[in-house]
């Protein structure tokens, strides 16, 4: 009688040690679906506020890029747009990339292709020159120029 009384309570106390792995087993497969989903979410927001940056900067780059061009045709187009020296005034923008570079609108080339009638074949390398307006400055500025 001893040994049925031990060999049942053997057998409860296995299987409770196998409910309670069971149980924990459950738990930790429970926490991995929440983790899972919440690297989900934070995966679709991390995405969603790309889109939006990359959407925001494009609208800005649109928008700059439309200014400029409006800028710069109103003052082509109007009768004081360059002044006595021969200088067009144009509103400078910050433009991202490698070197020293600058961006002039389409319609420059418009406006230059417009001067000598389409016909560039003969004329030279154009040169321009940049720099920040200053009314004082005489170009050259040094005598070995």
């Amino acid at each position: 009688m001893d040994f049925d009384h031990a060999v049942h309570k053997l057998n409860r106390e296995q299987s409770a040690l196998r409910n309670a792995a069971r149980h924990k087993q459950q738990q930790k497969q429970k926490q991995n679906l929440q983790a899972a989903r919440m690297r989900k979410l934070a995966q679709e927001r991390q995405a969603k506020l790309e889109k939006a940056r990359i959407l925001k900067e494009k609208t800005q780059r649109i928008i700059t890029d439309s200014e400029r061009e409006l800028q710069l045709v109103k003052s082509l187009s109007a009768t004081n747009a360059e002044d006595q020296s021969g200088c067009l005034k144009l509103k400078p923008v910050s433009i991202w990339g490698d070197g020293d570079k600058i961006t002039l609108p389409t319609s420059v080339l418009e406006s230059l292709l417009a001067k000598y009638q389409n016909d560039l074949s003969g004329v030279t390398p154009m040169t321009f020159r940049v720099g920040v307006l200053n009314s004082d400055y005489q170009f050259p500025a040094c005598d070995a120029l």
